[in-house]
C-alpha cells in the first residue's frame, strides 16, 4: 500500500504524463496539414518585406510590350484582361522561386527586350505584398518591392522548370490563345 504523498505524486505524475502526450498529438496534427501555406519566416534575403499568405504564378499575353512593375509601382488593373493562365505555388515551390530568383551564384546576363508573359504574384489576405516579373526572351526580371540581388544572381533554367511545372511555360500565349503543339515549347530560350 502506498503511502497518501506518493499515491497523489504518482496521479499528478501520471496526469501530467497524460496531458504532455495529448499535448504531442495535437502539435503534430496541426504540423501535419498540408494543404496550410507556410512561407519562409522573412522570404530569401528579406524579400518580400512583408509576410505573405498565397502565390500566384500567371501567364499573360502582352500585345503592348510593357511590364505591370513601373517606377516602383505594381499597377495589376490590367492582369485580369490579359492573363492566359494562373497557377496557385505551394511553399516548396515558391521558396524555389524565390531561391532562383535571388540566391544564385553564378551569374547570368541577358539582352535588354524585356518583354514579360509572366509574372508571380505575393498575397496576403487578397493585397499584393510583392512580385517577380520574368521575360523568358531576354532573361530579364523585376521585382516588386525592388530586390538588388537580381538579374545576375537568378538561375532561369530553375525558373523555367518550375513555371513549367506550373503549366504556364515559358512562353507568352499564342496570340490565337491555342495551346502550343507538341515539342514546340523548349527550354531554354536564348
Amino acid at each position: 500500500m502506498l503511502n497518501p504523498v506518493l499515491r497523489k505524486v504518482s496521479t499528478i505524475h501520471v496526469t501530467t504524463f497524460k496531458v504532455g502526450i495529448l499535448l504531442f498529438l495535437w502539435a503534430g496534427l496541426a504540423w501535419c496539414d498540408e494543404a496550410k501555406f507556410v512561407p519562409p519566416p522573412a522570404g530569401i534575403n528579406g524579400w518580400p518585406h512583408k509576410p505573405y499568405d498565397k502565390v500566384i504564378g500567371y501567364q499573360f499575353a502582352n500585345p503592348d510590350h510593357v511590364s505591370f512593375i513601373k517606377d516602383g509601382i505594381l499597377a495589376l488593373e490590367d492582369l485580369k484582361k490579359l492573363k492566359r493562365k494562373e497557377s496557385v505555388l505551394d511553399a516548396d515551390q515558391s521558396t524555389a522561386l524565390l531561391k532562383a530568383a535571388f540566391e544564385t551564384e553564378a551569374p547570368q546576363g541577358g539582352m535588354l527586350c524585356y518583354d514579360p508573359h509572366h509574372i508571380v504574384v505575393f498575397y496576403s489576405e487578397g493585397n499584393p505584398v510583392g512580385a517577380i516579373e520574368i521575360c523568358f526572351h531576354c532573361w530579364g526580371i523585376k521585382s516588386w518591392p525592388e530586390n538588388k540581388a537580381i538579374w545576375w544572381h537568378t538561375n532561369f533554367n530553375e525558373i523555367g522548370r518550375l513555371t513549367i511545372a506550373l503549366g504556364l511555360g515559358v512562353r507568352g500565349p499564342d496570340p490565337d490563345n491555342n495551346p502550343p503543339k507538341s515539342g514546340q515549347q523548349r527550354f531554354p530560350l536564348r
